[in-house]
């Protein structure tokens, strides 16, 4: 933008220009560039805070899964949710049907029943085991216990064996029994006879009918006390997802979700609205759907009962329409008789009420319809 101004002086004229482009568009310039500075600062901020809070949600995860209190009672808690399955048969095919065990509601081996108590106290532990077997839950425990002093209350004992039938699957590691360890000596809880049920057992050493060669293995939970349900063999990834996000979990913290709504306020409120917009689309969607539905099934129905209503009145008047037409002589009369099928109008048969007359009587044809309808 430019200004053209000319001051007259004595027999002579100097003009000069003001440009007001460059001013404009150092103006704007600096404007976006402070705007842009502003967002970059403040989400440096925001990624420092976010460390920051990550660090400390780490130190306190650690601190609070280690914590030897809560890990013992954790233990305890999960050896006296072990024994609310007591008496539960191990299968269903091992029992006669006309045994009680047969109509069990639930049924539980080996592995099932750690799997079972791992799951029903999955937010104290804070992960969802996987669905593998005695092998899954071998290889996601490193840690072995080699002196029974050392064995404390829900570590698990593994039986590495060979199974006598050679059709047997084989289990990876060849780990086919697993059981809870009560941390009192040899005593376990398990299910262990195929015809058996969910009991205490004296000792974790026994012979099987299925399998030799047996070993044992004990190892220790304290991976599982921590949250961590991973496995650490090479060989066997048993990819599981166990991470449980949940506010029941006692490894959920809400300062993270505080972080992130401070964070993006007004990216949830938009979402909010486009979801809230969504809905009220889909709500009026079907309820056009439902009226467009509806509508012509009424009609129908109409159309149907008037249908009825007028096929009685023509059967009646139908028969006196015959003799009224055997009787007349008029020739012109008899052409103007309709040869397709003919129907009564509605304010004919009002006519029909007021007037006595006979030809009345008689069903219209297309074209006098059409006529009446015209008040011609």
């Amino acid at each position: 933008m430019s200004v053209v101004s000319s001051l007259p002086k004595a027999r002579s004229s100097t003009s000069f220009m003001i440009s007001l482009d460059e001013s404009c568009t150092k103006s704007s310039s600096s404007s976006a560039s402070l705007q842009d500075s502003f967002k970059n600062y403040r989400n440096i901020k925001l990624d420092d805070i976010k460390k920051k809070l990550n660090e400390a949600n780490k130190t306190l995860r650690k601190s609070f899964r280690s914590n030897p209190d809560r890990m013992l009672n954790l233990r305890l808690k999960f050896i006296e949710q072990a024994k609310k399955y007591f008496g539960v048969p191990y299968a269903q095919k091992n029992f006669s049907p006309d045994s009680p065990e047969y109509n069990s509601k639930l049924f539980l081996d080996c592995c099932g029943l750690v799997r079972r108590v791992m799951r029903d106290l999955e937010y104290d532990f804070g992960f969802r085991i996987g669905g593998g077997n005695q092998a899954y839950m071998f290889d996601t425990l490193p840690k072995t216990i080699e002196n029974l002093q050392d064995v404390k209350p829900g570590d698990l004992v593994f039986i590495k064996a060979i199974y006598y039938n050679p059709k047997m699957k084989k289990q990876p590691h060849n780990i086919t029994h697993v059981e809870i360890m009560l941390g009192e000596g040899e005593k376990t809880i398990g299910a262990r006879w195929n015809n058996g049920k969910v009991q205490i057992f004296d000792s974790y050493k026994f012979t099987s009918k299925s399998y030799h060669s047996a070993e044992y293995y004990i190892k220790s939970i304290d991976p599982w006390l921590m949250g961590f349900c991973r496995s650490y063999c090479s060989k066997h990834a048993w990819r599981y997802n166990t991470v449980l996000r949940h506010k029941k979990s006692i490894f959920y913290l809400n300062e993270h979700k505080k972080f992130l709504k401070t964070n993006s306020t007004n990216d949830l409120t938009a979402k909010k609205k486009k979801k809230k917009k969504k809905k009220k689309k889909k709500k009026s969607a079907k309820k056009k759907i439902e009226t467009n539905q509806v509508s012509p099934v009424v009609e129908n129905k109409k159309l149907e009962a008037n249908d009825d209503s007028s096929d009685d009145q023509e059967s009646q008047d139908s028969q006196e329409e015959e003799e009224q037409i055997e009787n007349e002589d008029e020739p012109a009369e008899q052409e103007n008789t309709p040869s397709s099928t003919a129907y009564y109008d509605d304010f004919y048969l009002l006519k029909s009420n007021n007037t006595n007359t006979n030809t009345h009587l008689r069903p219209y044809t297309s074209i006098e319809r059409s006529f009446e309808t015209l008040n011609l």
